[in-house]
């Protein structure tokens, strides 16, 4: 399984269609012409637009820039605070193959992996999510086809670079939970418009 990971591109459609176009250009460069073949999977961690009320952002601000990558590859989302949980982001990004609750978080297994993103804006910042994740976590832990647990979600618990991005939910709850389960091998977030690389306490 090969997967690749993007998020907050918002507004910024030239510098994301420039990743785009590098990102293509490079799994060429090691995969050959038919490299969509060797991709499984495009993860974002959310804001894939600035103002997710108006509907002609999806377009311009996301589906267009990544012409290049979406139409081929499977894109599975965490959404994020500028999608203002708008109801066109749920009519456009259909997962509820995988939810059993409504869309708001999903899960799914792949392979030897499972894929779980949530939805950290703070609606939903409860035990409702809190106990779905345990239940899915649980379902991996159980499983012995699956090594891997991958997580996503768009606000960090943590950041060094901005850390008013920073949400008690995520540092309090979210990551004490899956320090519980030696599977998780990442957790994947978006917000702070930088990158990071880090563990959390009680992580293997």
């Amino acid at each position: 399984i090969r997967f690749l990971k993007f998020g907050d591109n918002q507004t910024y459609t030239l510098r994301s269609t420039a990743l785009v176009d590098s990102v293509s250009q490079l799994l060429n460069t090691i995969y050959g012409q038919n490299w969509k073949d060797s991709i499984t999977l495009i993860t974002n961690s959310g804001d894939i637009t600035e103002y997710g009320l108006e509907v002609g952002r999806f377009n311009s601000e996301f589906f267009n820039p990544f012409s290049k990558l979406t139409p081929y590859i499977p894109t599975m989302i965490s959404i994020g605070n500028h999608e203002m949980e708008s109801s066109y982001f749920y009519q456009l990004m259909k997962y509820e193959d995988w939810s059993t609750t409504n869309e708001i978080s999903y899960s799914f297994k792949m392979g030897n992996s499972q894929f779980i993103f949530m939805n950290t804006n703070g609606l939903y910042n409860d035990a409702n999510q809190s106990l779905w994740l345990e239940d899915q976590l649980e379902s991996s832990d159980q499983d012995s086809l699956i090594d891997f647990v991958f997580t996503f979600n768009h606000q960090p618990g943590k950041s060094e670079l901005w850390p008013d991005g920073n949400t008690n939910y995520t540092q309090e709850i979210i990551y004490p939970t899956l320090a519980q389960y030696p599977k998780v091998v990442m957790a994947n977030h978006g917000h702070t418009h930088g990158y990071e690389r880090g563990d959390f306490p009680g992580s293997n």
